[in-house]
């Protein structure tokens, strides 16, 4: 079993090499529309983006991989420039959207 740490505030990065660096820890998961949400900086991508660089640099430096969650093509083109091993394209939210358009078009409303 692989335990990931999902990150997605301000107080998760100022730790994030305490959480890095936890026994039974194997990885790391960014989620930027939480992050962003939490620094009040929702809009601003550049601020996201420098978080990304931080997380792909704490985790080199850990020797552990991490991922983010994310539709966004920017985020993701931008964090492959700093180790990006995994993406998990969408979230609860994406996916209640999505099959609740699926239900509604199935039923014809």
């Amino acid at each position: 079993m692989k335990i990931y740490a999902q990150i997605e505030t301000k107080l998760g990065f100022d730790n994030i090499d305490d959480i890095l660096n936890t026994e039974g820890v194997d990885g790391i998961f960014i989620g930027p529309n939480d992050l962003a949400a939490d620094l009040n900086c929702i809009g601003d991508k550049n601020i996201i983006l420098s978080y990304l660089e931080k997380a792909g640099t704490a985790a080199k430096k850990a020797g552990k991989p991490w991922g983010i969650i994310t539709t966004d093509k920017e985020f993701t083109e931008h964090s492959k420039k700093y180790g990006l091993g995994m993406i998990s394209y969408g979230n609860e939210i994406n996916m209640l959207k999505n099959e609740s358009e699926r239900i509604k078009e199935m039923l014809q409303w």
